[in-house]
């Protein structure tokens, strides 16, 4: 874009010399010049502006970590959004990372050339995008913008900082019940909102959930909608991905609401084992025992069971509808409101994707018409006086009367472009090269130190810890052998991090607290490794009760309750 501007900035510059140049040996109709004056004032300040534009938005801008580089061939700029990275892949299209004018992040999908050729597509596409302008929802990426009429069509959505659910799986394993509850409940009320708004997802799975600190998110509902019958997905495959159909679907009937709930079963087994529970293989074996066998369930315990058998039904109408999911699950899953919702280290993984997310300042545009008729008038007044200074001719109005000299007008010194900031594109892992906080600091090395040692030098930087054991090494019980963040990651007070540690946890007695004032002793808990699972609505007395009693042995964070003052009913600590 900038090598294409630089050389319409030469163009504009030429004519304009060039018009000048003709002001002076035109004989007669001097009554026009003004107005050629005008034309080649205004196609070089336009050309220079948009050169500025488009140089400004060549420098590179701080990105979230995990965010691709664009290649040569990705397009810089999408209906009025500048893309500066690569989210993902997948067979309807590409997703960019996006700004909007103001700096916004937003998530830019393209529709591959193939399917944009088809003219049935496109009339899909289009009223897709009127479906999902209805889908209103905490669980669901809103739509922001589209361009169906493009030519390649696209579609924005607000940028989510998190991973999928593939992806943390794949990483750390299996969820426990209280996360798979709420995530069966965040699902479940987002497919309410899709079907309420007369969409089916078609293609629900755990890459199109993204995880947010406060809920599950679905996205790309209604894409594989618009693929249907065109001649793509009819002469190549259906659509959706084979693991994650439903049996109607892998035989070709027709698609109902019923169709996501059972991708849901299969996405919720998958959560609470790491395993597809109608195994792996090619896509023709796993949709042959998606229709003639039972799934595998096996390490998932009543209710949870009971609940993705029922979304696992073969019979589409015999499966439980969003609402009554969200009624079964929501009690569950409130249960357990004291705790993150997501297992531990994947919180801590997806708040550290949070705070890395920089926060560009408001980009240029290209189009920027209103400066432009601005500085256009600006430097036509300034063209005008240098004119006439040389042919004083020029001013019409003098009717052939005498003259004085005009006064020598001297045109105005540009003033300097703000430069964005720029920083090194930063690699899939957290990286210390964006923009730096006042009170940002680089993580210490905590590897091969004692745990304990290592979580007092954390705490003494105002750090969360949580201690993760049962690590495999060859080091000694108790040894940190990796910590997330990495040391030298650029981190902030207040950040959890994560130690990893050999060995079981280690064992440790509850201590003698009772007698001592409420605060303190919560810290000498809290100091001993123990976790505080209830804490007294009132803090101002002094401890009357601990629960197991001092001396018990536990293991290291288990969990212990405490009274203070007059004996009461403990609350959940906040």
């Amino acid at each position: 874009m900038a090598r294409r501007w630089r050389v319409l900035t030469i163009i504009g510059l030429g004519a304009a010399v060039a018009v000048s140049t003709a002001l002076q040996s035109l004989q007669g109709g001097a009554q026009w010049r003004p107005y050629l004056l005008i034309g080649a004032s205004a196609t070089g300040v336009v050309a220079v502006w948009q050169l500025v534009a488009a140089t400004l938005l060549a420098r590179p801008v701080p990105v979230p970590p995990g965010v691709e580089q664009l290649t040569p061939s990705d397009p810089r700029q999408v209906g009025g959004y500048r893309l500066v990275g690569r989210l993902g892949a997948g067979a309807m299209g590409r997703a960019y990372l996006g700004l909007t004018s103001k700096g916004d992040y937003v998530a830019v999908k393209v529709i591959r050339p193939e399917y944009a050729d088809d003219h049935e597509f496109r009339r899909r596409f289009a009223r897709e995008v009127d479906a999902i302008k209805k889908v209103r929802s905490p669980y669901t990426s809103q739509l922001v913008d589209a361009g169906a009429q493009a030519e390649q069509p696209w579609m924005v959505t607000p940028y989510i900082a998190g991973p999928s659910l593939q992806s943390v799986i794949d990483t750390y394993g299996p969820w426990p019940a209280a996360s798979v509850w709420r995530l069966a409940a965040g699902t479940a009320e987002a497919l309410y909102a899709i079907h309420a708004a007369g969409i089916i997802h078609r293609d629900l799975k755990p890459a199109n959930i993204l995880l947010a600190p406060d809920g599950p998110r679905v996205i790309d509902f209604g894409i594989a909608r618009a693929s249907d019958a065109t001649h793509l997905t009819a002469t190549v495959n259906r659509p959706g991905t084979p693991a994650f159909m439903a049996p109607e679907q892998a035989l070709g009937q027709p698609i109902t609401p019923a169709t996501d709930i059972f991708a849901l079963g299969v996405l919720l087994a998958y959560a609470a084992t790491g395993r597809n529970p109608f195994g792996e293989g090619t896509g023709e074996g796993i949709l042959y025992r998606v229709v003639h066998q039972e799934p595998d369930l096996t390490g998932i315990d009543d209710p949870l069971r009971e609940l993705i058998a029922q979304c696992l039904d073969k019979q589409p109408g015999r499966r439980p509808t969003p609402s009554q999911i969200v009624t079964s699950a929501y009690p569950r899953a409130l249960a357990f409101a004291h705790h993150h919702w997501l297992p531990t280290p994947v919180a801590a993984y997806t708040t550290n994707m949070v705070n890395l997310v920089p926060k560009p300042r408001r980009q240029p545009v290209a189009r920027g018409w209103p400066t432009t008729v601005v500085a256009s008038a600006a430097l036509l007044i300034a063209f005008a006086g240098l004119a006439l200074q040389v042919d004083p001719e020029l001013a019409w109005w003098a009717n052939n009367q005498e003259t004085k000299s005009p006064p020598r007008f001297v045109a105005p010194s540009p003033s300097p472009s703000p430069s964005p900031s720029t920083s090194l594109s930063p690699s899939p892992s957290p990286s210390p090269s964006v923009t730096r906080r006042a009170d940002a600091f680089e993580m210490p090395d905590l590897v091969n130190k004692e745990f304990r040692t290592a979580r007092i030098e954390a705490l003494s930087r105002k750090l969360g810890v949580n201690v993760v054991f049962n690590e495999r090494s060859g080091k000694a019980n108790g040894t940190v052998v990796r910590t997330n963040p990495a040391a030298g990651v650029l981190i902030f007070p207040g950040l959890t991090i994560l130690l990893y540690v050999v060995g079981p946890p280690p064992t440790v007695s509850v201590p003698q607290v009772v007698g001592l004032l409420c605060d303190e002793a919560k810290i000498r808990i809290l100091d001993a490794g123990l976790k505080i699972s209830a804490y007294p609505s009132g803090t101002r007395g002094t401890l009357t009760q601990v629960e197991p009693s001092a001396g018990t042995t536990l293991n290291w964070n288990d969990s212990v309750s405490l009274h203070c003052g007059t004996p009461s009913t403990p609350m959940p600590a906040p």
